[in-house]
């Protein structure tokens, strides 16, 4: 296990930069927390604002967004819920990939340090959140290989990414979700202005 350094380096270009080079991701993932059983599945992201992640255990969840829209599609329950997408990093962690240094410094105090093999990104929110305290995203050869969150509980959530494989061509139709006729759609978008709903 690595050991900390005594300070930490505030730095939030340094984390834009990382970012900056990857326009599309996909990888395998691990979830794993100390409240509920391991996850796993795969995802995929383009920037800007577009990401698909499968959850194929233990249950069967679809989480897409093609830049505007967001589904939510719960294979299990066969629901799915539509809704506008929400661009608050603190809401959604994978947006960081595709966040701009204005949006990142808007939303987290960002510092950073190298291990040796890996560079450690620590981010903090600066406006109050419910959701968690810290988030860390670890950058290994010049790919993320783990997000570690921390909620405001302690409890501590770790997704490791494995297979990772940056910058190649990804369908947009990946960013779309194609709904099954016979599953329940509940729509929360709000209507288009000067339209009554």
């Amino acid at each position: 296990m690595a050991v900390l350094p005594l300070m930490l380096v505030a730095e939030p270009l340094a984390l834009h930069e990382a970012l900056s080079t990857i326009n599309t991701l996909q990888a395998d993932f691990t979830q794993t927390s100390q409240a509920t059983e391991p996850q796993r599945g795969h995802l995929w992201m383009s920037k800007p604002d577009r990401f698909r992640i499968e959850i194929s255990e233990p249950w069967r969840q679809t989480l897409v967004s093609n830049g505007h829209v967001f589904w939510n599609y719960d294979l299990d329950l066969e629901q799915v819920i539509v809704d506008d997408l929400d661009r608050d990093l603190r809401q959604l962690p994978i947006l960081l990939f595709s966040s701009t240094r204005a949006e990142l410094e808007e939303a987290f105090s960002v510092e950073h340090f190298e291990d040796g093999t890996a560079t450690w990104y620590v981010l903090q929110p600066r406006a109050g959140t419910n959701l968690f305290r810290a988030m860390t995203l670890v950058w290994q050869d010049g790919l993320p290989s783990s997000l570690i969150i921390v909620d405001a509980t302690d409890l501590r959530t770790e997704v490791q990414f494995h297979e990772v494989i940056g910058n190649e061509n990804i369908s947009e139709a990946r960013f779309e979700l194609e709904i099954p006729v016979a599953v329940d759609v509940v729509d929360q978008r709000s209507p288009a202005p000067g339209l009554v709903p």
